[in-house]
């Protein structure tokens, strides 16, 4: 060897004759043969390797057609998306000044800056007005040339449903922006926008909903101002079911369909021996849905039970998707809540430290860590633990509501308003907000304010039965014995009584404390019995019958349930009293 250096072959001189007849491919075949790798590529997730061919596609496009170089402009982008190199895809995009080129441009950078948290520089380009967009559309798909558009009529109606579709995409990425600045009327409004473009956009639908933005006026308003058409009425129904807490169904399904709708192995390939009976057969896509357990819909239906304080139900409802899908982080907030009801430690504690392990970069696993602390009455440790999940996501209202319970737990109640204050700012749909501030302010005597608090609580929500339970303890505060009555009473109405819940047992201590003053004795007796079957050994129930009890003179049987008071909490000073009381009643 004469020399050091790399010696470049020319492999052409090496190839045998009879590869000389070896066809060419055109450019079109070698562009379409590439396009089909990143599709593969894409198809498996290896995002890698198709930002490998995006960019060897790009660059063999440039001296071509504008089509098929702004195309892979646009697909190579969509890469760097989906690789997670969302700067990147900002700074392509706007390098080629592709940004109002075509809307599919416009929506991947929107999503780009969003992940990037530019939110200012995403309003900034989505909200420009007066744009002529490109009417091409990009697709990494295979071009086939023999393919014939018969029906120009139908081509054209599914260019108007993409280009709403786009049209909805960027008004939900506009109002997600204005959201995380916490504008959140110019957010609703661009949510509203991109529901009225595209009822099918089920993210701007949920944001309004689960996010507690609209009051119930304006959900009935939103719900009656949508457009379905006959491939997606079913999304009326569940539309309705979110807003209502409840599975409805507008058309009740009396098919005879060859489905075996409660066995979840059911073959949906199965013949009968009238198929155009079949066909013919009205049914309804809710209720096939619910019978198979759709999560989605059985997390609706926990909803119901807990919003109406049913404990119990919610709790199984929900044990049941968790066991299912563990990683279904959705459902937690509610069933932490019903297990901190239920007074379920053990299982809130294994529930908190497998996500506390498995996703501790989850906001939602550092809200159950606090639930937990919070359950074992640590309330400096939950609060430390519902801060953390508010910094990683402050968009989240049952982290603030909790923050709040902490403060209220270590008497800082201003703290504690603040955090209510702050969710009710943030989700103004939202009830409990209004509950708890109440509360607080009925803590400090001030009943007046208290109670327009709760009538506006009782205006985002009648299901609940603790809001009634809180105005009929203002008017019991108040000494105004009937009305609270009548609202003891209708919080009772909503709740089911085969759940042993607290609120259940509250509103009937509070019912019983009532009936007491009203001097209905026996009355009073009999619900505080109810409360008694129900726990045993509950000191503040034991005191209640005991002392009605004595006051009907019944003085035995007073003393039986007031020394049993005595014994579980030997430092009572009201059982004490009374017990004194009662003896000394007995030997006059």
């Amino acid at each position: 060897m004469t020399s050091s250096g790399l010696k470049i072959l020319n492999l052409s001189n090496n190839i045998p004759n009879s590869n000389n007849n070896i066809e060419i491919p055109s450019y079109e075949n070698i562009y379409n043969y590439m396009k089909n790798l990143i599709k593969k590529n894409l198809e498996l997730n290896l995002y890698k390797n198709a930002l490998f061919y995006a960019e060897k596609t790009l660059n063999f496009s440039i001296n071509h057609d504008n089509s098929s170089f702004s195309e892979s402009i646009y697909i190579f982008s969509k890469c760097l998306f989906l690789n997670k190199e969302f700067s990147r895809c900002v700074n392509f995009i706007q390098k080629y000044n592709m940004i109002y080129y075509n809307l599919n441009f416009l929506i991947l950078l929107g999503q780009a800056l969003y992940a990037c948290e530019d939110y200012e520089s995403l309003i900034s380009y989505l909200e420009k007005e007066n744009i002529n967009f490109d009417s091409e559309n990009f697709s990494i798909e295979n071009n086939n040339n023999n393919i014939e558009n018969n029906n120009k009529n139908n081509n054209n109606n599914n260019n108007n449903n993409n280009d709403n579709f786009l049209i909805s995409i960027k008004y939900l990425l506009i109002g997600k922006a204005y959201e995380m600045q916490e504008n959140k009327q110019p957010a609703i409004k661009n949510y509203l926008l991109s529901l009225e473009y595209d009822p099918d956009n089920i993210e701007a639908f949920n944001i309004l909903i689960s996010n507690n933005l609209l009051t119930i006026e304006k959900k009935n308003e939103l719900l009656n101002s949508l457009k379905f058409n006959s491939n997606n009425n079913w999304l009326s129904d569940y539309f309705k079911s979110k807003i209502e807490d409840n599975i409805y169904m507008t058309v009740k399904s009396e098919c005879n369909l060859n489905l075996n709708l409660n066995n979840s192995n059911c073959n949906l390939n199965s013949n009968s021996n009238n198929e155009n009976d079949i066909e013919n057969e009205k049914i309804n896509i809710i209720d096939i849905l619910y019978k198979n357990n759709d999560m989605d819909l059985m997390k609706m239906e926990s909803e119901k039970f807990f919003i109406t304080r049913d404990y119990i139900n919610t709790f199984n409802k929900l044990k049941k998707i968790n066991e299912d899908d563990f990683y279904n982080l959705e459902i937690i907030p509610m069933l932490c809540s019903s297990m901190i009801e239920l007074n379920k430690i053990g299982e809130l504690y294994s529930l908190s430290y497998k996500l506390a392990n498995n996703c501790g970069d989850k906001y939602i696993s550092w809200y159950a860590v606090g639930c937990y602390y919070y359950s074992i009455k640590k309330f400096e440790m939950s609060r430390k633990y519902f801060l953390k999940c508010n910094q990683l996501n402050k968009n989240f209202p049952e982290g603030w509501i909790a923050l709040g319970n902490s403060y209220a737990g270590l008497d800082e109640s201003d703290q504690a308003l603040n955090a209510y204050r702050t969710c009710l700012r943030l989700f103004p749909g939202c009830h409990f907000s209004n509950l708890y501030i109440g509360m607080e302010f009925i803590r400090t005597n001030n009943f007046k304010t208290a109670f327009n608090i709760f009538q506006n609580a009782l205006l985002l929500n009648k299901n609940d039965p603790l809001v009634f339970n809180e105005i009929g303890v203002v008017n019991f505060k108040q000494k105004k014995f009937e009305d609270a009555e009548n609202n003891f009473l209708n919080g009772l109405k909503l709740c089911n009584f085969n759940d042993r819940s607290l609120t259940m047992m509250t509103i009937l201590i509070n019912y019983g404390h009532c009936l007491r003053k009203m001097r209905r004795f026996k009355e009073a007796i009999d619900v505080y019995m109810k409360v008694y079957w129900i726990d045993s050994r509950n000191v503040d129930i034991l005191n209640a019958i005991g002392s009605v009890l004595s006051f009907v003179g019944k003085y035995n049987e007073a003393l039986d349930f007031l020394h049993r008071a005595n014994f579980i909490k030997s430092n009572d000073g009201f059982s004490i009293d009374m017990i004194n009381k009662c003896i000394n009643d007995i030997t006059d």
